[in-house]
């Protein structure tokens, strides 16, 4: 009977905040000059969405963020160029 309430709490925290804590846990926020999986999976969502027709590298250089501030214009978001949550969440598909 004990494991029933930690269960329900263990559900229910999470989806409670995953419009924010997820983007948190699982993406870093991203901006010029990094690299690596995540600048290819943004990349990848990027191109999705047909904002960025670059290679898909796993560099973030000039035109990544260009494209990143195009996504950033069309979700109504500040065009600043850097990956945060905000970003990340309105990216997801």
């Amino acid at each position: 009977p004990a494991s029933k309430p930690q269960a329900t709490t263990t559900a229910v925290s999470p989806a409670a905040s995953s419009a924010t804590s997820s983007a948190d846990s699982t993406e870093p926020v991203l901006r010029r000059g990094m690299e690596g999986d995540a600048v290819t999976r943004l990349q990848q969502r990027l191109q999705a969405i047909g904002v960025f027709s670059g290679s898909v590298d796993g560099v973030f250089g000039a035109e990544t963020e260009l494209s990143v501030q195009e996504a950033q214009r069309n979700f109504n978001l500040e065009p600043d160029g850097v990956v945060g949550p905000a970003t990340w969440d309105a990216l997801r598909p």
